[in-house]
């Protein structure tokens, strides 16, 4: 028996009728940091009537509450599937800051068996290039363009910017010429659906792929010749497959792509993440159903569980997912899961980390950009970075991602503590990590946004400095800071959410709200509401905890001396509103402080779009670069000290060398001050 489908008017599944049947389907459900992943299924006809084939439906995975990367992540099922039989995948790159898209296609056929009698060199790749683009290549099979998997996914694309605006679904295809943005896709492809994906990574350079299992199209250690020449970088490629599954004859195509140079095969079941950061591996765990190795890697159906239920090889998935895809090593040290500091928490004490991605180009020590992440101040880690802040390695900046206390195991300020913490930290090693101590910018997204713009508004206030990790000596101040869409007065953000249209989906006056829970007012008949009505009224504890909150805010600590801030806040946010980011605006301009807010329109929490997240990278890049341009000898004794700080200010010649004076050798001067005071902090002279 059969049961139709209803839709909800929008092409999305309606499973609440079915929802004993299907459950799966249409739902929103929480990982295990709490993280909320929706998921829903797309009938591929609903987002263009000219499709009229391989009609199971797509999977969509989004977090509402994660840091996008600004990437696409696309699975391409193995042959007779569709796009819903991978979703803990799809989760799992959802949480991993991905938009997630399972896509049903055209894929009924093994060319490798279809090509079995055929002569020419070029018959599965023909095949595979038309399933891709629908062009006639080859006469054994038939695919139209409507059917074709580029034109699925643009149609699906512009049907979830339709439904789900603000979301950033839009920014994957080039408005100007109707083509996806391949360079910012990471395709994972199963089964023949791998074959698909290598022939896609052949003729466009994508952001990852990543291959399960995936058909060979050539006999056993002799692939297909296609996999010799590929656009895509040899370091983005990761495979992973069972050892009872053909491991051998897939690793002979994964050398022809270049990924041994990053490490043998490694078995997971012997190894945890990030196993020697190789991009091959392997596994020896029985599947969920006997025999079923092939699906196993990757298919909810038979996929192995631990006790809790959750798929065994999600640490797998999120670490093809998420790995670094240098196609050189680093010139500089990296480093992965460095214990930066010991802290006490509610249940005891905690391990705090960071993980260093050593600069790809540059000399000298390089500047330091530190990505702090967001997530309520209650999920997240420091294993998210934001990829337009991770791509500055390739400008000579190394990016280094921080861990903090969440909500759950300690409130504020133990927050702000840790992230200043970790940049002593950076200072107090940076001989070592080769980074200058006098270079360093911070960058952050909601949560993570906020305690960027405290750290840059809160260098001068000694309270909010702490002890995490010691290294006292040093200075946490940095020289520039990034936010996107960032809480920066949270007793007013319902009043915020009030006045905005559209509302907010939260209402942060309720002590379940992750405001409440960070200021610890999360007690019955607390919360952020109760608090802001009591912020005048002078008995315990409401004077101890109005100055705690107005501690939390970075609008308090807005002076002169702060370094310049970049903002960005969409339009369209009913997660954090945006006269948040306005609020901090005008309190910095109100201290001549040097700040832009961009206004991502179209765009709700979680992501600017690509244009923005440049725009806020290149800004960084130039801060943080930019300081030896300005350090000249101006006065032309040969040494760079305060005498030309002091001629430069009489004088300002060409200070940034660009051959005019103008208003870039001003700010250039001002970074040049800003440089020394930085170096007279770090020495300890704060």
């Amino acid at each position: 028996m059969f049961l139709a489908a209803p839709t909800d008017g929008k092409g999305e599944i309606d499973l609440k009728p079915l929802i004993t049947f299907l459950a799966g389907l249409t739902l929103l459900v929480a990982n295990a940091t709490g993280q909320p992943v929706r998921v829903v299924s797309v009938l591929p006809a609903s987002t263009d009537s000219a499709i009229n084939g391989w009609l199971g439906a797509h999977s969509v995975a989004f977090s509402t509450e994660t840091d996008q990367r600004g990437q696409l992540f696309v699975y391409l099922h193995g042959q007779g599937g569709t796009g819903t039989g991978a979703n803990e995948l799809l989760r799992t790159a959802a949480r991993a800051g991905y938009h997630a898209i399972g896509l049903t296609y055209p894929n009924d056929w093994s060319p490798f068996n279809l090509c079995s009698g055929s002569t020419d060199p070029s018959c599965a790749e023909n095949i595979r290039r038309e399933i891709i683009d629908g062009v006639d290549r080859s006469s054994l099979i038939a695919v139209s363009r409507p059917n074709s998997i580029e034109n699925r996914l643009i149609k699906l694309l512009a049907h979830l910017e339709t439904m789900h605006p603000g979301e950033g679904w839009g920014s994957y295809v080039d408005a100007a010429t109707g083509t996806i943005r391949w360079n910012l896709v990471a395709v994972w492809g199963h089964s023949q659906g791998g074959g698909n994906a290598g022939v896609l990574a052949r003729h466009r350079s994508l952001a990852r792929v990543c291959l399960s299992a995936p058909a060979a199209d050539g006999g056993p250690g002799s692939p297909a010749p296609w996999w010799d020449s590929h656009a895509t970088p040899s370091g983005a490629y990761f495979g992973f497959c069972h050892t009872q599954d053909g491991l051998n004859t897939k690793v002979a195509f994964w050398t022809a792509l270049g990924m041994a140079a990053f490490g043998p095969v490694t078995d997971v079941a012997t190894a945890v993440p990030p196993y020697a950061n190789t991009h091959m591996l392997s596994t020896s765990v029985a599947p969920a159903i006997a025999g079923q190795f092939h699906n196993s890697v990757v298919a909810d159906s038979v996929t192995p569980r631990n006790p809790d239920g959750s798929a065994v090889y999600i640490p797998v998935w999120s670490h093809m997912m998420t790995a670094p895809t240098d196609t050189t090593s680093s010139p500089t040290p990296s480093l992965n899961d460095q214990v930066f500091a010991t802290v006490p928490t509610f249940a005891g004490q905690t391990q705090l980390m960071l993980d260093v991605h050593g600069a790809l180009t540059g000399v000298g020590p390089r500047p330091v950009l530190v990505w702090i992440h967001g997530g309520g101040w209650q999920s997240g880690s420091h294993n998210q970075v934001l990829s337009y802040a991770l791509d500055l390695r390739n400008q000579g900046i190394t990016v280094v991602s921080i861990g903090y206390r969440l909500t759950d195991q300690a409130v504020f300020p133990a927050q702000i503590h840790d992230c200043k913490g970790a940049i002593r930290w950076l200072r107090a090693n940076a001989a070592s990590l080769q980074i200058d101590p006098n270079r360093i910018g911070v960058w952050g997204s909601s949560a993570g946004g906020h305690l960027a713009a405290l750290v840059a508004t809160s260098g001068d206030n000694p309270a909010l400095e702490g002890g995490t990790g010691g290294n006292l000596a040093f200075s946490s101040t940095v020289l520039a800071a990034a936010a996107f869409y960032p809480p920066t007065d949270i007793v007013q953000m319902q009043p915020d959410c009030n006045v905005q249209t559209p509302p907010c989906s939260t209402n942060h006056d309720l002590n379940t709200s992750a405001e409440s829970k960070l200021l610890n007012v999360s007690g019955p008949g607390q919360g952020v509401g109760w608090l802001r009505a009591n912020l005048s009224n002078p008995l315990p504890p409401f004077p101890e905890l109005a100055a705690l909150a107005a501690s939390a805010n970075p609008i308090t600590h807005v002076t002169p001396n702060d370094p310049p801030l970049f903002l960005a806040h969409g339009d369209l946010d009913t997660v954090v509103p945006l006269r948040q980011s306005v609020r901090l605006r005008d309190a910095a301009s109100a201290q001549g402080i040097p700040v832009s807010l961009v206004v991502a329109a179209g765009f709700g929490h979680g992501s600017v779009g690509a244009d923005i997240s440049n725009q806020a990278a290149a800004w960084m890049r130039d801060l943080l670069l930019g300081g030896l341009a300005c350090a000249v000898d101006v006065n032309g004794d040969g040494r760079i000290d305060l005498e030309d700080l002091y001629h430069a200010h009489q004088h300002l010649p060409d200070i940034n060398g660009d051959g005019v004076i103008d208003s870039r050798d001003t700010a250039c001067l001002e970074r040049f001050i800003r440089r020394h005071e930085l170096e007279d902090m770090t020495a300890g002279r704060r």
